[in-house]
């Protein structure tokens, strides 16, 4: 019996490097996106007032303030989730790769056994 190409324990494990490889990209991206936006969105976002005589960008305060101020905030903020929401499915996504790698791997295992017992168990 011969291999065939999806076979080839080293094209399998090869095939599990790189999606090893590229899943810890992902994670790298991930971790970038989901924080994206946040010190953005906090610093703009309105806040508790932290005494009666703070001024607009003092603490407690936003820095810019009124019906624009308040629209452009909003679609950040749904811009900043969106964001944490795409970071969780690369993550996710991620986890698979590393899944589907671990197979990868057993599969390699697998036909490199059967491999050398169709070899005449050299």
């Amino acid at each position: 019996m011969t291999m065939g190409h999806d076979d080839d324990p080293a094209l399998l494990t090869q095939r599990a490097s790189n999606l090893r490889e590229h899943a810890r990209q992902a994670r790298g991206l991930a971790r970038t996106l989901a924080g994206y936006l946040d010190d953005v969105v906090f610093e703009a976002a309105p806040r508790p007032a932290a005494g009666a005589g703070d001024t607009a960008g003092g603490p407690g305060q936003p820095i810019w303030t009124g019906p624009y101020a308040d629209r452009c905030t909003a679609a950040l903020d749904r811009r900043r989730t969106s964001l944490h929401s795409m970071a969780q499915a690369l993550m996710a996504d991620a986890g698979r790769w590393d899944g589907v790698a671990n197979e990868l791997d057993d599969q390699a295992r697998a036909a490199a056994r059967s491999g050398a017992t169709a070899g005449g168990g050299r």
